[in-house]
């Protein structure tokens, strides 16, 4: 199975990394079109942001390049390489967590076994109603941000989720690999990326579109965890638990530990929640 590259030479990611591409956050989509303008509802570009494509290789790039919430394929019928494009998504941690519509005229039921068993989330013929297909995106779109919430209000759910999702693992992972490492001050991001084996890039972005937090937060919440439970204990001072937590100043722990729970770890030691 092929895996997919970060498309560098790509105009859409060189604008993504500059932080210059201006596509909503909120419900942007990659539609891989390729029937002809005249195939995809008008409604559409009302409801969603829409990065367009016309082959799947375009398509792929694209949705490297804005991790969209939804891939949205639309073709007279489906083929073998249209299959293959959504085991490619599937198998990178990049983008398995993009739900992958069809939007087709002629499938049989065998083929729809097939999309389905390599990862599409719905195929819908031709002649469905616009505001059904609607309603089913953003269905989807919001059954994936629902996950990513669980994740930011809670990221210990993660160590407790069985689920083989590729997204949980690698929150999951992420995370053991923080704890296993979070006390040393000397545990960075350069550390955090080998560890992992993965590009830095490749880190930023899963963390992000899975936590809603940068690779930086997403350590330094953890070590705020872990001093939160230390200081509930009561056996370390507020500066002994910065440096057992990893930070090597307590005044910056006292910071960042009020902006994240609004209150002062002295307090919070003494129980003034």
């Amino acid at each position: 199975m092929q895996q997919l590259a970060i498309p560098v030479s790509n105009p859409l990611w060189n604008q993504f990394k500059s932080g210059s591409l201006s596509i909503s956050p909120q419900l942007h989509i990659v539609a891989i079109n390729k029937t002809g303008n005249g195939q995809l509802p008008f409604e559409l570009e009302s409801e969603f942001s829409l990065v367009n494509a016309y082959t799947n290789r375009l398509g792929i790039d694209n949705t490297l390049a804005v991790l969209p919430k939804l891939v949205l394929l639309t073709s007279y019928r489906v083929t073998d390489k249209d299959i293959q494009l959504v085991e490619s998504l599937r198998s990178n941690p990049l983008t398995t967590h993009i739900p992958v519509v069809f939007i087709t005229s002629e499938i049989s039921n065998h083929q729809q076994i097939e999309c389905l068993h390599a990862g599409v989330d719905a195929v819908f013929q031709m002649t469905i109603d616009k505001y059904v297909l609607i309603a089913h995106l953003k269905a989807l779109i919001n059954s994936r941000e629902h996950l990513r919430t669980v994740y930011k209000q809670n990221p210990a759910l993660a160590n407790d989720m069985h689920s083989d999702s590729l997204d949980r693992l690698f929150i999951k992972r992420a995370r053991h690999i923080v704890l296993e490492n979070y006390t040393n001050s000397s545990f960075n991001i350069d550390e955090f990326v080998k560890l992992m084996n993965v590009s830095r890039t490749m880190l930023y972005v899963k963390i992000k579109s899975l936590t809603d937090k940068t690779t930086s937060e997403f350590v330094r919440d953890i070590r705020l965890e872990e001093a939160a439970r230390l200081l509930k204990e009561g056996m370390l001072n507020v500066s002994e638990v910065a440096f057992k937590v990893g930070f090597k100043d307590p005044k910056y722990l006292s910071k960042k530990f009020k902006q994240k729970f609004g209150i002062t770890p002295a307090s919070f030691r003494k129980g003034e929640v």
